[in-house]
């Protein structure tokens, strides 16, 4: 794997890509494998059981047999953090890549400027089997993806899932990806617990090998009802009868259910072991991962690496999650189970094992998990200062989610200590709307300001650019630009966070000069702020740029010199997994843009693409594009389905407290009315005090109004809103 392509594999971990390993004693699951392989084989497979079911396991037996039969596979397990759209979406490019890669295709520069997202993965995975070796593709822990537009993506990549491609999940619960059609149309099986449970002869045969004394078959008979044939319970009496005393005991004819059975049988189990191994297994049940040297960091012990590999290979609930076995993982089960046993022996050392991770991970620059300890065991500070550095990447990423994660957890009173986490919360919250969440935030922003009053050198950002932000939105737009104007946005900047505020800033002041019709001081600070967000590979600064640099040929004129720059701007290859503003920022552009170049069935092909990112736009691009949409309607015929996206638009701006587009609204009302010749109605809207106009600006509107009917050319006046 070359540098370029192995890297997204390193910055997700590269055990999210790697598979459970084939254990010597488990049992391969033929029955289900048959209906798997079948001659007509569907080509999604949903795995759908609570936690000890076997899933990992049993895809991993797909696996192979789909590597048997000379099929590509790639693997890929989800955890909580993976809900943030962005950072899903880079998973996926990761593992398109890494599958690319051994292929020796090289990924797609370009792309129909149709395409987004579900696209761009389809076409991806088409050329990928175009050679005539199918493909599959393996998701485990689907049940945490929650967000809307994952489970958006995944609908459509499994109705649409090209032929030679077979997509095999497992989850605890069922996805909402639209199965259930598919199920209906045959081109979806689904597996539920009590499908994945072991027969009776499956019992017999699963305790006839690695050594043990073979069960008689009343005993396995007993084995099975005991247990219900569930695979945790199971693997748990493996482990208990090595112990021939236990026997008859752990054979007695008891009903249990199934958690409470293997809570009975674990303790079994773990009693078997020495105080040592036990002592090591209580203490490290608190580890999300464990390698051998945090192992040893927070057990005091030094032979870490050697007892992993003896509790994998005793087939302990515990399974590498590499190929190198430098890291590994208990079953969720066995874990819960520990930590419960810890708790109960010894609950005093639960503060000091996660103060020992929090800090071995703090180390190893790992964020992740030293925000996880630093929280368990309530050393916010440390949490506080361990975001503010890891958010320096996430912002400039897109990685808005996971950072609002993260900061909802720290307390307020933490976070007003640390000025650059007020700063970098603040920009979270903006871009996704928390307008509650930004209120407590924004107070301290305003203090931060107050006491950066005296410098005026413009050398630190500070707080600036972010207020600058907060409020242009909050339509605020001469405090926004003096804001801006406080930081020299020509400045360099050594850190990715930095370059991307510098970005923004410029991005601002170019629009605000842009609103003056000065349009080529516009330009100027657009290029500068593309050129910012190229180096800081911001998602934000780079497609913002490039979209209002698109209007501002737009508005000079250049409407095919506009067309050409947004369309190169689309044929980015950073755009076809992103729904930030980047993505919203050029297709709001390009379906205004389109809509002037009278290009109507493509501009409506991009607003309908533009819907699936919108929640991303800003209130200015959002009206460009419905304002776009809304006057196809209208040449089209369509003026019910025009007001109805006026009155949608309208909506989410009242939602968002975005005063400036529900004027921008109120001003295309106008147009329409002056266009149609009602000169009353359209008077009428730009006069009232509480129209969709905006209050306070009222009398601007109806000023213009009147300047436009004294000189006659409202029939022209689109070209002046």
């Amino acid at each position: 794997m070359t540098a370029k392509h192995s890297e997204p594999r390193a910055r997700f971990g590269a055990h999210k890509f790697f598979p459970p390993p084939a254990y010597a004693g488990s049992l391969r699951r033929d029955a289900i494998l048959e209906r798997v392989f079948s001659p007509l084989p569907e080509p999604v497979i949903l795995l759908q059981a609570p936690a000890g079911h076997g899933k990992s396991t049993l895809l991993q037996q797909i696996k192979s047999q789909c590597e048997a039969d000379g099929m590509r596979t790639a693997w890929l397990s989800f955890d909580e953090a993976d809900n943030d759209a962005r950072r899903c979406f880079g998973l996926l490019h990761a593992m398109l890549q890494q599958l690319e890669d051994a292929a020796g295709i090289a990924s797609p520069a370009t792309r129909d400027l149709r395409s987004l997202r579900a696209d761009v993965l389809l076409s991806r995975l088409s050329a990928l089997v175009q050679g005539g070796q199918p493909l599959a593709l393996f998701f485990d822990e689907f049940q945490v993806l929650s967000e809307r537009s994952i489970n958006a993506l995944f609908r459509d990549v499994v109705a649409r899932t090209p032929d030679g491609v077979r997509i095999i999940i497992g989850s605890r619960t069922v996805p909402k990806i639209g199965l259930s059609r598919l199920v209906v149309n045959n081109q979806a099986l689904v597996l539920r617990g009590d499908e994945l449970r072991f027969s009776a002869a499956e019992v017999q045969a699963l305790f006839g090998g690695d050594g043990l004394q073979a069960l008689t078959e009343a005993e396995a008979d007993v084995v099975f009802r005991q247990t219900e044939g569930w695979p945790a319970a199971l693997q748990l009496y493996k482990l208990a009868l090595r112990n021939s005393s236990l026997r008859a005991s752990l054979l007695a004819d008891k009903p249990a259910q199934p958690r409470q059975l293997a809570d009975y049988l674990a303790d079994n189990v773990l009693g078997m072991e020495s105080e040592a191994r036990q002592d090591f297994l209580l203490k490290t049940s608190l580890l999300g991962r464990l390698s051998a040297e945090l192992c040893d960091a927070v057990t005091g012990r030094d032979d870490s690496a050697q007892t992993l590999r003896e509790l994998e290979q005793a087939g302990l609930f515990i399974r590498a999650l590499d190929a190198e076995q430098r890291w590994f993982k208990y079953h969720t089960l066995f874990s819960e189970f520990l930590t419960d046993q810890l708790r109960a022996q010894d609950a005093g050392a639960i503060p000091r094992i996660h103060a020992e991770a929090a800090r071995w991970f703090a180390e190893h620059h790992l964020h992740e998990p030293t925000l996880h300890h630093a929280l368990a065991m309530r050393d916010y500070d440390l949490a506080a200062r361990t975001l503010d550095e890891w958010a320096e990447e996430l912002i400039p990423a897109a990685h808005l989610v996971t950072v609002e994660r993260w900061v909802d957890r720290i307390p307020l009173e933490t976070i007003a200590k640390h000025p650059g986490l007020i700063v970098k919360a603040a920009w979270t919250f903006t871009f996704l709307r928390r307008h509650a969440k930004l209120a407590p935030i924004g107070e301290m922003l305003l203090e931060l300001e107050q006491r950066d009053a005296a410098d005026d050198s413009g050398a630190a950002i500070g707080p600036h650019v972010v207020l600058s932000m907060v409020r242009m939105l909050g339509d605020e737009l001469p405090a926004s630009v003096a804001s801006a104007e406080r930081v020299d946005v020509r400045a360099d900047c050594a850190s990715a966070f930095g370059l991307f505020e510098l970005g923004a800033g410029a991005n601002l002041l170019g629009y605000a000069a842009q609103t003056r019709g000065d349009f080529e001081a516009a330009r100027e600070y657009l290029m500068l702020a593309r050129a910012h967000g190229e180096r800081a590979n911001a998602a934000f600064s780079w497609g913002y740029s490039i979209g209002t640099m698109g209007i501002n040929l737009l508005l000079r004129g250049q409407l095919r010199e506009s067309v050409e720059h947004l369309q190169h701007g689309m044929a980015d290859p950073r755009i076809g997994l992103d729904d930030s503003v980047a993505a919203a920022a050029l297709l709001a552009a390009l379906v205004h843009t389109l809509y002037e170049a009278n290009d109507t069935d493509t501009a409506k092909a991009l607003f309908t693409q533009f819907s699936d990112v919108s929640d991303a736009a800003l209130h200015d691009y959002l009206s460009v594009a419905y304002v776009a949409r809304a006057r196809i309607h209208d040449l089209e015929g369509e003026h019910a389905q025009a007001s109805e996206l006026l009155d949608n638009a309208e909506a989410i701006g009242y939602a968002s407290h975005w005063q400036r587009l529900i004027r921008q609204v109120g001003w295309e009302r106008v147009r329409r009315a002056l266009v149609r010749g009602e000169l009353d109605r359209a008077h009428s809207i730009a006069s009232q005090p509480h129209s969709t106009c905006g209050g306070r600006h009222a009398g601007g509107l109806a000023a213009v109004f009147g300047r436009l009917q004294r000189r006659g050319d409202w029939p022209h006046a689109h070209g002046h809103f």
